[in-house]
């Protein structure tokens, strides 16, 4: 009885220690200078911004369910609001304008998802209402919104269903590479008239806009071999990494994708043909190598001139320029207008269209120089 009984236990246990809740991980912030907030007008804060920036551990649980220490919307040693510049009863919001607030991550991370906690539950003063922009290291704050697109708005509608030192979690879904966040926040919980008084029953308030804090979980993104910036998908920037690496002699093993022992051309091959599934010439990487690649290219304006040049921008040799050399290891390979590489059964001489199009291509910039 007692064999039988103890794999059904043993059992019983690996099941219970699966289930259990594991904690999230959390970039952690580079420095003080990872935070600033744009205050309208002429508000500025009562409690510290840095209190947005504390992280795990000190401004909130390292452990599940991660809630916020301290004392939330209390002594100011824990949360962030602005001077009530209006007076009270106000609507901050209306009367001054929407706070900003500009986040550093220190480097270009993926992220796709944003943990606030709430101000205070006692007064209607805390964010309600977040909207998201995001720009690359290369970009800096001067240009959210300028490569990634991706804009989301985020609501907080259940306010009294949770405690303020509870973690909300917005969900992006999908993954975002940036080191740069704006949060604008464009609503916050006033009651109209904002003593208590309100329809909505939410408490006096309004007249501050806070927030306890900010967090970036780190993604739990599945390893895909060739995306080196861990966004989920093969595109210009990993090719680029991995030409970059490979100028530089490098021997780290993510970027030996030919498992060779080694990083070299012969990895930028994989990378093209194996991994991507598509043609040395493909710089808009849509599995086709045709005009509008040529198109692409010659845009960018690099063709001949010395200049640090991209896949997107017509380097497809790896040396970091865009030259003849890429024309004749595209023209090598032998893609042009194939279609599809899963589709192709052989591979032909280059086309004298290819031959033509390159030159009234190199014509047009030498043109306009």
């Amino acid at each position: 009885m007692m064999r039988r009984f103890l794999p059904l236990l043993m059992a019983a246990l690996f099941v219970g220690a699966t289930t259990q809740l594991s904690a999230v991980e959390f970039y952690e912030w580079p420095g003080d200078d990872a935070v600033e907030v744009i205050y309208p007008g002429d508000s500025s804060e009562f409690y510290s911004a840095l209190n947005l920036i504390q992280g795990p551990g000190v401004g909130f649980e390292e452990d599940e369910p991660h809630n916020e220490i301290g004392s939330p919307g209390g002594d100011g040693s824990t949360d962030w609001v602005t001077s009530a510049d209006c007076g009270f009863p106000a609507d901050f919001i209306e009367c001054v304008g929407m706070p900003i607030i500009e986040l550093d991550l220190g480097s270009d991370v993926p992220l796709d998802e944003m943990s606030v906690w709430e101000y205070s539950s006692s007064n209607t003063n805390g964010a309600r209402e977040f909207e998201l922009r995001f720009a690359t290291a290369a970009e800096g704050k001067l240009g959210f919104g300028t490569s990634i697109t991706y804009n989301p708005t985020f609501l907080i509608e259940d306010k009294f269903d949770y405690l303020p030192e509870e973690r909300r979690s917005f969900e992006f879904g999908q993954v975002v590479t940036a080191r740069y966040v704006e949060v604008t926040l464009t609503d916050n919980w006033f009651d109209d008239p904002g003593d208590g008084t309100g329809e909505m029953g939410w408490g006096p308030g309004g007249d501050r806009v806070g927030l306890g804090e900010i967090a970036f979980r780190i993604p739990e993104v599945t390893a895909m071999p060739g995306d080196f910036d861990g966004d989920g998908d093969l595109d210009a920037a990993d090719i680029d990494a991995l030409s970059a690496a490979v100028r530089a002699g490098s021997t780290d093993a993510k970027y030996d994708v030919s498992n060779n022992g080694s990083v070299g051309d012969d990895d930028r091959t994989v990378w093209v043909e194996q991994l991507k599934k598509t043609y040395l010439g493909d710089s808009n990487l849509d599995g086709e190598f045709n005009s509008s690649d040529l198109v692409k290219i010659f845009s960018a304006g690099k063709y001949e001139a010395d200049v640090s040049a991209g896949w997107e921008e017509g380097d497809w040799t790896g040396d970091d320029r865009f030259n003849s050399s890429d024309f004749v290891a595209a023209l090598t390979a032998g893609g042009y207008e194939l279609g599809p590489r899963a589709a192709v059964a052989a591979v032909p001489e280059p086309t004298s269209c290819l031959l033509a199009l390159v030159g009234l291509g190199a014509l047009g910039m030498f043109a306009r120089r």
